[in-house]
């Protein structure tokens, strides 16, 4: 049995485990000193670390909500666009994980969605699409709001998977994405 052996499933599986219980309580003394968690967003080479502990953490972590909704405010504003496009948030995972089901970080993301920079719009959709149906309650005004636009200056193909993620309860928007994935 040679741990250095990556075939090797029962060593893997047993570090794996470990290594979960590790972050797990590492997570849960960094929840518990919310300032170290700023202080690790603030720093370059500890930032990963701390968006990544805040995907992990999810709606315990909803404290930190409005600081990524600033935050990205602030990367749609400032992020240079060398490929003619703007790349994802890269806190778009965590503030879907802590702000699903929390009114405010819905509220902010919902208002976002109706914008009329495409910029603000796609970065909300993109976080609204993770959050699925946990929006509390204002699943029919998102999908409304993606509807209207459609035509106007988005193409539906776009917006299929915020409509499968979000609107997946309502009987014609299922009937919408299944056509729009239809050959």
């Amino acid at each position: 049995c040679d741990p250095r052996n990556p075939t090797n499933n029962a060593v893997n599986s047993s570090m794996s485990y470990a290594l979960f219980k590790v972050m797990d309580c590492l997570d849960a003394a960094l929840l518990a000193n919310p300032d170290m968690i700023h202080l690790m967003l603030d720093h370059p080479h500890l930032r990963r670390f701390a968006i990544d502990t805040l995907e992990r953490l999810g709606p315990a972590a909803v404290q930190f909500a409005k600081r990524l909704v600033d935050e990205m405010d602030e990367y749609i504003r400032t992020d240079s666009r060398e490929y003619g496009y703007l790349a994802t948030f890269p806190g778009s995972k965590a503030l879907a994980s802590i702000g699903q089901g929390d009114p405010q970080t819905i509220d902010a993301l919902v208002r976002r969605l109706a914008s009329d920079d495409s910029d603000v719009m796609s970065q909300a959709r993109d976080i609204l699409e993770a959050c699925g149906t946990n929006v509390c309650g204002r699943e029919r005004e998102i999908v409304d709001l993606v509807l209207e636009r459609v035509g106007v200056d988005r193409p539906l193909g776009q917006q299929v998977s915020i409509l499968a993620s979000v609107g997946r309860h309502f009987v014609a928007v299922r009937a919408l994405v299944v056509k729009q994935a239809g050959p």
